[in-house]
């Protein structure tokens, strides 16, 4: 029977892929000195967004790790209304957000 080949090689793969991430992610926070803050009052449209995203993410994941192409495409395309929708109403709120700051001063 065929022997399996070593675990080295996709750990080196995706030490290389991952790497350009991690260094945006480091330069983006560390180097610039972003950070995150949330308003006080955290609207139910934004959590939903950001669990949708969370969702993608994990269909994502289980892509790599377990399903087919067919199976992720289907369930990122269900997960992808949802996100859609509560990501508009979050710019939109934003939008809303800012225009009437400015009006303000």
């Amino acid at each position: 029977s065929e022997a399996e080949p070593l675990s080295l090689f996709p750990m080196i793969f995706s030490g290389v892929v991952l790497f350009p991430l991690l260094y945006f992610i480091y330069y983006i926070f560390i180097s610039m000195g972003t950070s995150i803050t949330f308003d006080r009052e955290v609207q139910l449209s934004s959590l939903l967004f950001i669990i949708t995203l969370a969702g993608i993410g994990a269909i994502l994941f289980l892509f790599w790790w377990q399903w087919n192409i067919f199976e992720a495409g289907g369930w990122l395309s269900i997960a992808s209304i949802p996100a859609f929708f509560f990501g508009y109403n979050v710019l939109k709120n934003r939008l809303v957000t800012r225009t009437s700051s400015k009006k303000s001063h």
